[in-house]
């Protein structure tokens, strides 16, 4: 029988030798339609580690441009192969240039970055929110997390305390980049984060009525505080306490209601209604 011959295998059925580096190169900076498909073919039937292959591809996806579609066909079909281990490494490589606005994200969707190292890339989004310097840069986080995703219950516990809740703590701009991926904890792992995350929303929109609202709604929607109750006070008071008020509030407060109640069984007021 004869050997197959396969972009792997030469005509004789041993395996074939790799494309010298300098030749990929050239193939990427020449960015003709044979050029690129002559890649991805490579991308695919070579099944390099990812880090090369990214290496290479370097002057096409750098200053943000989009991947190019053969590359993103080529990139998912191999990225199922790729190890955990591989995909953290990849994660490593563009964790800065993402956060920075350098990368684009087409990038990081075609990389399947979900099955990365949980403990790494968990390590990785922590510190790159703690490094980030502006709004933009921590909704990229966050972009990050959405895609990554660690689903071990103690990174996701991490990185709630660690990422979303002080996102919170940012001020009202940074609330609403938090209330953009509430989908990243409406899952809290636990009883115990689930009532940190609740009590920080309600801290973070509290004065601000377009901001409750939607927070009202958001955690009503996902079965965190009754609906049937979700307009009769602020989702700040729902989440917080009444004892957070200050004591002359509160004592007015009290002393208002006691007196309609007062008012309300009084013979003259039962005549009147």
């Amino acid at each position: 029988m004869s050997a197959v011959q396969s972009p792997r295998t030469d005509c004789s059925g041993r395996r074939a030798a790799l494309p010298e580096k300098n030749t990929l190169a050239a193939l990427v900076e020449a960015e003709s339609d044979t050029g690129d498909e002559a890649l991805a073919a490579w991308i695919i039937e070579f099944d390099p580690d990812p880090t090369i292959v990214f290496e290479l591809l370097e002057p096409r996806i750098d200053d943000g441009q989009r991947l190019p579609d053969r590359f993103l066909r080529a990139v998912r079909t191999t990225s199922a192969s790729w190890t955990p281990s591989q995909k953290a490494d990849l994660l490593t490589k563009f964790v800065e240039p993402f956060v920075n606005g350098t990368l684009d994200e087409t990038v990081i969707a075609a990389t399947s970055l979900a099955d990365a190292d949980a403990e790494r890339a968990t390590e990785m989004l922590i510190t790159a929110f703690e490094s980030a310097s502006n709004n933009e840069q921590r909704r990229a986080v966050m972009q990050l997390w959405r895609e990554v995703n660690p689903s071990p219950a103690t990174h996701r516990r991490k990185l709630i305390d660690r990422v979303y809740i002080p996102l919170l703590e940012g001020g009202k701009d940074a609330t609403r980049i938090a209330l953009s991926f509430f989908a990243l904890v409406r899952d809290a792992p636990t009883q115990a984060a689930r009532d940190r995350v609740k009590k920080a929303i309600g801290a973070a929109v509290a004065g601000d009525k377009g901001l409750e609202k939607r927070a009202e709604k958001m955690l009503g929607d996902a079965g965190w505080i009754s609906k049937k109750r979700a307009g009769s006070r602020s989702v700040s008071n729902r989440c917080g306490s009444a004892s957070n008020l200050p004591g002359e509030w509160l004592g007015l407060l009290t002393s208002r209601v006691q007196g309609r109640r007062r008012y309300s069984t009084s013979p003259d007021f039962a005549r009147q209604t």
